[in-house]
């Protein structure tokens, strides 16, 4: 079955409009690789498509909600399946998970540009070169990085080309599914970057499961933050603090230092290294 979720991080990896969120997955190398086997968006309906939908999702919770339509479908089938009727239409049992389209109708203008965007280049898509092998090669990487993130151990780790040096997660049931890049040649990211921000991501998703127990606001900034403080002092603990300020410095993102962190914060960050 043909990856829904990976069509749909590929289209938004061509939408330069949005590369200034942080939600963004705008990826100019992906890009690259994907026009090398398809030709220039520009001659496909995504050439257009790529400045409507940032104009549709110009803001962060606009774009990260919008996001989620990745989810929405278990395969390009199904969304396909779908596409005659709107978004608002849709009944439980035509989707993969149901309980994210209330989110979604929050931002259904934007997200409906998106869902068509992705039906009208998902053969375009299917043309690109089946990706072989990644699995076997993020394995060891993530079990060489799990002692910086010991969540890793409890949670799924698949994934999907097109988000490349990004990384997202989906807690359902109780449990967390992290999705990074898929570690290869091309386009290009060794193992090592796709643990590492697996090993980001889920301590994103614990940073924010402790904080709402400890009733605290949860701006997107201070989590992402205390994350990399978190995974920072882990991995100095177990001998990787250089291998994770590669990381850092590849992604342009963060300082391990925890005096970035309100006292409040810190406390959090302290707590959860304590514990493993």
């Amino acid at each position: 079955m043909a990856s829904w979720l990976d069509l749909v991080f590929h289209v938004l990896a061509h939408v330069e409009g949005t590369a200034g969120l942080a939600a963004s997955i705008y990826d100019p190398v992906y890009v690259a690789f994907a026009e090398a086997h398809l030709g220039p968006a520009a001659g496909r309906t995504l050439g257009g498509d790529r400045s409507l939908l940032a104009a549709a999702l110009p803001a962060q919770e606009q774009l990260a909600r919008a996001q989620l339509l990745a989810w929405l479908f278990a395969d390009v089938e199904q969304a396909r399946a779908c596409e005659r009727r709107e978004l608002r239409e849709l009944k439980a049992e035509q989707l993969a998970r149901p309980w994210l389209l209330p989110v979604l109708l929050a931002e259904e203008a934007g997200v409906e540009l998106l869902r068509g965007a992705a039906v009208l280049e998902a053969d375009e898509h299917a043309r690109l070169p089946r990706v072989v092998g990644a699995r076997s090669r993020l394995e060891p990487a993530l079990v060489a990085v799990r002692p910086a993130a010991p969540a890793l151990g409890v949670c799924s780790v698949r994934c999907s080309r097109a988000l490349r040096l990004r990384g997202r997660v989906l807690r359902e049931e109780g449990r967390a599914t992290v999705w990074v890049g898929a570690p290869g040649e091309e386009p290009p990211l060794t193992a090592g970057q796709a643990a590492w921000r697996a090993a980001h991501e889920v301590t994103v998703d614990e940073i924010r499961e402790a904080a709402c127990a400890a009733h605290l606001d949860c701006p997107r900034e201070i989590i992402e933050q205390a994350a990399i403080v978190l995974v920072a002092a882990r991995a100095a603990r177990t001998g990787r603090a250089n291998a994770h300020q590669a990381f850092l410095e590849r992604i342009g993102n963060g300082s391990g230092d925890p005096d970035t962190l309100p006292l409040a914060w810190r406390r959090v960050v302290g707590e959860l290294y304590a514990r493993a």
